[in-house]
């Protein structure tokens, strides 16, 4: 064989056989990069978010008695017994994108940014 046979032959036979090489070493390095990605996508925590804000949230509510009937037989003014009713609302922007609200009596102790995760309607902190 001539060396020009030579070298043509030599080009054909890497030009086949560099690719079958190739190929899976590319695959290998694909799915070493795609593993993470499946194992962040399966530890998602659906009932995750992050506190949004926390309000006070002030109300007139009722003195106590059972109604108005009471009231006006006891012979008080409505408006001058009528007291303010507090809560507490903390905005929680869940880790799929909607928020929820939850409610409390008192102060929570929640701020924004704490890492919260909602079970039965109770907020819980994450670490």
């Amino acid at each position: 064989m001539k060396l020009h046979q030579k070298l043509l032959a030599l080009a054909l036979t890497a030009s086949v056989l560099l690719p079958l090489i190739l190929v899976p070493v590319r695959t290998v390095a694909q799915i070493q990069l795609a593993a993470p990605a499946r194992q962040a996508e399966s530890q998602v925590c659906t009932d995750c978010g992050v506190v949004a804000s926390v309000h006070l949230v002030e109300a007139k509510g009722a003195d106590g008695h059972p109604g108005i009937l009471a009231d006006a037989y006891a012979g008080r003014a409505l408006e001058g017994k009528s007291h303010p009713s507090k809560h507490f609302e903390v905005v929680v922007r869940m880790q799929s994108g909607t928020l929820q609200t939850v409610t409390y009596a008192t102060d929570p102790g929640f701020k924004m940014a704490d890492t919260v995760q909602v079970i039965d309607g109770m907020l819980i902190r994450k670490p």
